[in-house]
């Protein structure tokens, strides 16, 4: 630039130097960062130096953009000439060189403005963004960013966009709700946890069906302990299913949700060694009646009895329901004994919640 020079900065600069000509050192001045200072000096006719204010802990860091500007004012002469009086040349040229100064400036700030392309049709803004734009008030008026997003968040199109969003993707909900939500597809995976098994050892562990005084699910059999093991995969509402408690499985939101459960039941001989015949049932429900019944399997036959016949205590079992919400919704995993030798819910018995779009 003739009248003007921007300097990058390097760690604790204080010196700046320039080429370009003035007049006197009152047509210049210096921006740190687009901020104005008058903590300057000149060293020498070319040799910028910043003041105190930037030495010591207000020291650049280094990255700063540093610019002197000449503006050379023209409101009134830099020499004027008397009659009768005699031509120096000093004076001439200062003269001359308030005009080609001013020229030169006016030129500069001419180029960085807004202009029109060759043919004059179009405003040619050579791909720089326009700044401090007023509120538009026509629909011919150019409009800012910020109006354009209001506008269609107003239009109820797209909604707000945080950092919270970065990531996520523009949805529609189960509610018919547009939102910024993860990607989809999400699966937790749930288990039933280990205890000790009296009595004697059981090496794999699990949970000791209740009889429930007999009743069968239709009665709302005992809800059986849960833990989480993980989640596989995001989910679209960004909450992943979770336990409340020991034994609610929590589903935080809408949607449509495929829920598998895959176990194994075991009976064990009672104290004296008998091996009996043994039942179970196993389903899910909602939490708290347990009327709701999304899936069941019942009359599950565990071990046979009698001197010459095998003893056969496990039965595997799966379940699998699809369940639609319009909201948060707690579901729960029953299971009940018939008669009197133990019965186990095996470990591993596992729930796999996914998310269906």
């Amino acid at each position: 630039m003739i009248s003007s020079k921007t300097f990058t900065a390097t760690p604790d600069q204080v010196d700046f130097p320039f080429e370009f000509p003035y007049l006197s050192e009152a047509h210049l001045s210096v921006t740190v960062d687009d901020v104005p200072t008058t903590d300057w000096s000149l060293t020498n006719s070319q040799l910028l130096e910043l003041g105190p204010s930037f030495t010591g802990g207000g020291a650049l860091a280094g990255g700063e953009t540093v610019v002197l500007s000449r503006s050379t004012p023209i409101a009134s002469p830099a020499v004027t000439f008397a009659s009768p009086s005699t031509l120096r040349s000093a004076e001439i040229n200062r003269a001359v060189l308030q005009l080609l100064y001013n020229l030169q400036e006016q030129d500069e700030e001419t180029r960085q403005t807004l202009a029109a392309n060759l043919a004059g049709d179009e405003w040619d803004a050579q791909s720089k963004p326009m700044k401090s734009l007023g509120a538009p008030v026509d629909s011919t008026d150019a409009a800012r960013l910020s109006d354009i997003d209001n506008a269609i968040v107003a239009g109820g199109n797209i909604p707000a966009f945080s950092a919270a969003d970065i990531g996520r993707a523009l949805a529609i909900n189960a509610m018919g709700n547009v939102g910024w939500a993860s990607p989809g597809g999400g699966v937790s995976v749930f288990q039933v946890p280990s205890q000790a098994i009296p009595p004697g050892t059981y090496t794999n562990a699990g949970y000791i069906v209740a009889d429930n005084d007999g009743n069968r699910l239709q009665s709302a059999g005992c809800r059986v302990p849960l833990v989480k093991l993980a989640d596989v995969s995001p989910w679209f509402s960004g909450t992943a299913p979770s336990i409340v408690g020991t034994d609610e499985l929590y589903l935080p939101a809408a949607g449509v949700y495929e829920i598998t459960v895959h176990g194994n039941f075991r009976s064990l001989a009672d104290s004296s060694g008998i091996a009996r015949m043994s039942a179970a049932e196993v389903g899910l429900t909602d939490h708290l009646s347990g009327v709701l019944v999304l899936d069941q399997i019942q009359n599950i036959a565990l071990g046979r009895s009698g001197s010459t016949e095998s003893w056969d205590g496990t039965e595997a079992f799966n379940l699998r329901a699809f369940v639609t919400t319009t909201g948060a919704n707690s579901l729960a995993l029953r299971a009940v004994k018939s008669n009197d030798p133990l019965v186990v819910l095996d470990v591993p018995t596992r729930i796999e919640v996914r998310e269906v779009r």
